[in-house]
């Protein structure tokens, strides 16, 4: 890749440094993190009908009581909650946070516990019988999110309140004949890093219980009115500090009237988090973040990197590109505004000067949310040679580049990955990304050495590579200057980052990315608007793949287009007033043709569907004047951005039948 440092040499001999002598700023604020004021977490709910089918769901309790022990106090190899010593009508209750699964004729008959509400089950033995239909727990599977907002003045404190919760209406199995749709589940799960402090309160109603490290810390089982509880995770026994475990929330609303929730936690930190390293190794515990430097030599170029991690700590390489960086006091040059990495140069040789250095984040998907740290770096002056510090040609000279000792290699080299070994012996060219496709397994890739202007060096033979995420693309071997890069089936898809280094070069990296096959369809097709439920044609697995899609038709007489890309797409719309599909965040631009060329719907939109590489459209067959489109072939157009910065494009005839 082409190098910026020649720019910066360029500007070091045109522009002065002008040294400013700025305020210490106390310890404590080394490393500050700038909060998004929102947070959307993503959850599952599973939609129950609340039309006393289901045996579990739409019982009036005999109290309104806490009730503890329904679950056990660990979960299952699926991280899901199982019957406990005490069940309150929940004895099937590995049913409520999974999808529907045809076949299981198994209920529990609770005709003595609540003869009146079970007279139907009058003739069955007691306890797990069969009936004659598997339909008791069918549940319709929606992938959402909680919008959380950051509690101002707090130290990563954010906080959902509801107290409406109904965020089903209008989805899945809707209201049936009340005045909201209850009866629904909602799973969490979320990984976090124990540091001191962290805790979690929630308040509302109904069951409720919360794991840590497969650990129950939260019972809040029955049918009851709000309560609240909390926990700390100070005093969860057998958490180490910086080490990562899973938190896994369970919430069940089974009963009409109310539906309540608030959550304030520090647990669930901000979706993107910067961390900056003086090392260009992935960053690990052999390569752990900084927040300060002291000692920093004037006058010596000095390289930071900065990675993006997620919410749960896993480093998201393909972002850090995006990071930007400034000088927010002091008056150093920096190599990059833009990048991975930056590298600065101080010339004073005033002691115990500091700067403080800005890498800032947004985040592409949702710009709303950013995040930046602050590092400060604090110089010292430049080191004179106390014998002789006049002589240049002094082979104890530090600065002397004869010095067989002390050897300086200079800081316009760098190095670059090629993808052709006979490419490295011209010129260098920017090569930023690499995408395997589908039919290619394994791809080889040289290291250069290179000169500022991007001569070509040598090989580098000592060039140690790393994959940032081995789950996508491994390396081997690890060192020299060629290895091979062999894509990984889990990272079909996916985006990671291959880094080569060698002592006294700057790094250089290169993106990857996995194309995964394409696949397409629309069902049905053709297709009879308000005349068949698509629920009832469409396979289990595509009802969960597609259930976002769906559900943003708000209605389930629809004709499905289902896409499965090579690789994630961009936003094409963030969403806005305009009508329910206007509102929808859309991945692509959707029109829709009739025979002749008019258009007659453009307001549709590319929904995501169950991962970052399967979207669909849902169409209910009307115009956008809200009229029902007749018989005939309609040309429905996709255009979108890939991930990649590449087009795509997908053009369907869809057949329309009116009447009989």
């Amino acid at each position: 890749m082409r190098s910026s440092l020649g720019n910066y040499f360029a500007i070091k001999f045109v522009l002065p440094l002008f040294i400013l002598l700025v305020t210490l700023l106390p310890q404590s604020a080394a490393a500050q993190t700038s909060y998004p004021a929102t947070l959307k977490v993503p959850v599952t709910f599973y939609d129950f009908h609340s039309d006393s089918s289901n045996p579990e769901f739409e019982i009036t309790p005999p109290g309104d009581d806490l009730r503890t022990g329904m679950v056990a106090a660990t979960l299952d190899a699926d991280r899901k909650p199982t019957i406990g010593q005490s069940p309150f009508y929940n004895h099937r209750i590995d049913r409520w946070f999974r999808p529907y699964s045809p076949g299981d004729r198994q209920i529990y008959n609770y005709y003595n516990e609540n003869p009146e509400r079970f007279e139907r089950y009058s003739s069955l033995p007691s306890g797990m019988t069969s009936v004659d239909h598997d339909t008791s727990f069918i549940n319709l599977v929606i992938h959402d999110t909680l919008e959380f907002q950051y509690v101002r003045g707090s130290t990563g404190m954010y906080e959902y309140s509801n107290n409406d919760f109904f965020p089903l209406d209008g989805k899945g199995f809707g209201p049936e004949g009340r005045s909201n749709n209850y009866s629904f589940t909602m799973e969490l799960h979320w990984t976090f890093t124990m540091v001191p402090g962290l805790t979690f309160e929630f308040t509302g109603d109904d069951d409720v219980w919360a794991f840590v490290n497969n650990q129950l810390v939260m019972d809040l089982g029955g049918i009851h009115s709000p309560m609240t509880k909390s926990f700390s995770a100070d005093n969860i026994s057998g958490l180490t500090a910086n080490q990562k475990y899973d938190f896994d929330l369970f919430y069940a609303e089974r009963h009409v009237i109310g539906s309540n929730i608030k959550i304030t936690t520090n647990i669930i930190a901000p979706p993107s988090n910067i961390q900056v390293f003086d090392n260009p190794n992935p960053p690990g515990e052999s390569n752990p973040p900084i927040s300060s430097i002291s000692g920093a030599t004037a006058g010596t170029p000095l390289t930071l990197y900065g990675h993006v991690f997620d919410s749960i700590g896993v480093w998201r390489s393909q972002y850090d590109s995006l990071i930007t960086w400034s000088v927010e006091s002091g008056n150093v040059l920096l190599s990059n505004i833009k990048g991975t990495s930056t590298t600065i140069t101080s010339d004073t040789s005033v002691a115990g000067l500091e700067i403080v250095l800005l890498a800032s984040f947004t985040n592409p998907e949702n710009p709303s949310q950013s995040s930046q740290v602050r590092i400060t770096v604090a110089f010292t002056p430049k080191p004179e040679d106390p014998e002789d510090p006049e002589d240049p040609e002094d082979p104890e000279d530090p600065e002397d580049p004869e010095d067989p000792e002390d050897p300086v290699i200079p800081v316009e080299d760098h190095l670059d990955i090629v993808l052709d070994s006979v490419a490295a012996l011209s010129p260098e060219t920017i090569n930023e990304l690499f995408s395997f496709d589908p039919e290619l397994a394994v791809k080889q890739i040289h290291a250069a050495v290179r000169d500022a202007r991007g001569n070509f060096i040598r090989f580098a033979v000592n060039g140690v590579w790393h994959s940032a995420d081995n789950n996508i693309v491994s390396i081997n071997p690890a060192n020299g200057s060629t290895t091979i890069m062999t894509k990984m089936e889990t990272g079909i898809g996916s985006t990671t980052w291959i880094i080569v280094n060698e002592p006294g070069l700057r790094p250089d990296t290169l993106a990857v990315l996995l194309l995964g096959q394409e696949r397409k369809g629309v069902v049905p097709n053709p297709f009879r608007p308000g005349k068949v439920d698509i629920t009832t044609v469409l396979p289990i697995k595509l009802l969960t793949n597609y259930a976002n899609v769906i559900d943003a038709a708000g209605t389930n007489f629809i004709t499905l287009v289902a896409l499965e890309t090579s690789e994630p797409l961009r936003v094409f719309r963030e969403g806005g007033s305009g009508g329910p599909q206007r509102s929808l965040r859309s991945y692509g631009d959707v029109k829709i043709y009739d025979c002749v060329g008019n258009l007659i719907r453009n307001d549709l939109a590319l929904v995501k569907g169950i991962n970052d590489r399967t979207y669909g459209v849902a169409w209910d067959g009307f115009t956008s004047k809200g009229r029902v489109a007749g018989s005939g072939a309609y040309l429905l157009i996709i255009n979108s951005t890939t991930a990649s910065g590449g087009r795509y494009s997908f053009k369907q005839k869809i057949g329309v039948i009116v009447g009989e």
